[in-house]
């Protein structure tokens, strides 16, 4: 048996997804079969014939995903450019690779490549690496049942009255808004200080801002190279600039020099989401108006009120 060498090993994992096997067989003068065997030992992914286009499921399955409903319908709701493929008998949804690259550059904030095994799809744009790695460590974050040693970690910090909710945050290695809501569920009287959150915006400040955002960052990223800033204070400060604290939407429009104004404008559906989710975790409306600062705190009161009689009248 022939030995690989590292030439042909890079060839394969450059030209995976984007050349046929039949054409990386005859330039690597080896079996297709050889060539399969290979694909499965470097983990490189699933194709069909023509080895450009993967299935919907398959792709769901190699950057990490649960193949189920919710998720699929998430993904084309973004415009995921699908087409119908016949192979032999059967029909398939699948994308074209390069495709699918540049519809994921176009929605990084909203992917996680945290399970997305390096190579799985052939090589890779030069973004994908540093959004998987950021990606990776925003996970660490994640958790979703409380302990007990955890609360009276909480408690412990915010009695020191000492530091802000990202600083807790960090500490506790959990979002910003899990503490928010863990400190409403526990309907604990402390609370992280805040005058970070108040703090004026340099010209500096909002260059890099922006910066950020056009190349991909997600929100803990950028709070993290605008160590004074918390998370709340860059979504409130992009919401003011842009209408939207949507990073993938904010990427499509250009820079403003005045902030945005919004006073009877209608609700987006953003907006009505925000208030929903924030209402559901027992925020009050002075901390829902955090994430919406272009509402008044009658406004969103209203919205509250407005959506509970629609869900009283579609439970009747």
């Amino acid at each position: 048996m022939r030995l690989w060498t590292e030439e042909e090993v890079t060839y394969l994992r450059d030209h995976w997804g984007v050349t046929s096997i039949k054409t990386i067989s005859r330039v690597l003068n080896r079996s297709e079969r050889a060539i399969s065997m290979k694909k499965y030992e470097l983990n490189l992914g699933a194709f069909l014939e023509n080895g450009d286009y993967i299935t919907f499921n398959q792709l769901l399955k190699t950057v990490g995903y649960n193949v189920d409903m919710n998720t699929r319908n998430s993904w084309l709701r973004r415009g995921l450019p699908l087409r119908n493929k016949k192979v032999n008998n059967n029909s398939f949804k699948v994308i074209k690779i390069d495709k699918f690259w540049e519809w994921a550059e176009e929605n990084q904030t909203f992917l996680d490549f945290s399970k997305f095994t390096r190579y799985s799809l052939g090589k890779e744009p030069q973004w994908v690496e540093a959004k998987r790695q950021r990606d990776i460590i925003n996970n660490t974050y994640r958790k979703k049942t409380w302990t007990q040693d955890e609360d009276e970690k909480l408690i412990f910090l915010l009695k020191q009255y000492k530091y802000n909710c990202t600083e807790i945050a960090e500490r506790m290695q959990r979002s910003e808004f899990s503490i928010r809501s863990r400190l409403k569920q526990l309907k604990i009287k402390y609370r992280p200080i805040t005058h970070e959150e108040i703090s004026r915006w340099t010209e500096g400040d909002i260059k890099l801002l922006n910066k950020l955002v056009k190349e991909g960052y997600d929100y803990k990223t950028i709070q993290q190279k605008l160590p004074n800033k918390t998370a709340g204070a860059i979504r409130n400060k992009l919401y003011r600039i842009y209408g939207t604290g949507d990073l993938d939407k904010i990427k499509g429009k250009k820079e403003k020099t005045q902030e945005f104004k919004s006073s009877n404008k209608k609700w987006t559906e953003e907006e009505k989401q925000i208030v929903k989710s924030m209402t559901l975790e027992g925020l009050s409306i002075r901390e829902i108006k955090k994430y919406l600062p272009n509402r008044s705190k009658e406004a969103i009161r209203k919205q509250i009120y407005r959506m509970n009689t629609e869900g009283g009248k579609n439970n009747e």
